[in-house]
């Protein structure tokens, strides 16, 4: 427990992210690999002080794509805890998936100049692409098919890092 107390001090902001799975015209819109990143993912980003979830997802699809977009309900969870970088413990990690819907129109930009443009990727496709989430394959095919889930899939690892491995069940 003591080397818990030797931590300095977290924000919850600090490992809150939220990301917006904007769908139109049976496309998805995802930011190509770029800037460091090696997969497509949804536009998202972190938690700011003050705002909710969904004003977190609807700013940074803005921010990332320069779109408005109307956010519905949850997609997916994801959340586990990793080792702290420095020193001893452990961080809990939570990304919301929204379903989005953008509003309004206009083509998308990059987050800054340098970046690759966001893309419209036609739900068939999506499957096909080095992705992150792997949840997001699923879920294209699911909405390819006109099936919304009617709940949220939740993926947790809230194991400690070094517990025992479990036997498959």
């Amino acid at each position: 427990m003591d080397h818990l107390l030797a931590q300095p001090p977290r924000s919850v902001y600090d490992h809150i992210r939220t990301r917006a799975v904007v769908v139109q015209g049976g496309c998805m819109l995802l930011l190509p690999p770029g800037g460091g990143e090696e997969a497509w993912l949804p536009p998202g980003g972190g938690l700011e002080p003050g705002e909710s979830l969904a004003e977190c997802a609807a700013r940074e699809v803005w921010e990332e794509t320069g779109l408005r977009v109307r956010i519905g309900r949850i997609a997916f969870l994801q959340e586990w805890i990793a080792v702290a970088g420095q020193g001893p413990g452990h961080h809990y990690h939570l990304h919301v998936f929204f379903h989005a819907e953008p509003i309004g129109g206009g083509p998308p930009r990059p987050e800054r100049p340098g970046l690759p443009v966001p893309q419209w990727v036609p739900l068939s496709r999506v499957p096909a692409l080095p992705l992150y989430p792997a949840e997001l394959r699923a879920l294209a095919l699911r909405l390819e098919r006109g099936d919304w889930p009617a709940t949220a899939l939740i993926r947790g690892r809230l194991e400690p890092p070094d517990a025992p491995a479990r036997p498959l069940q």
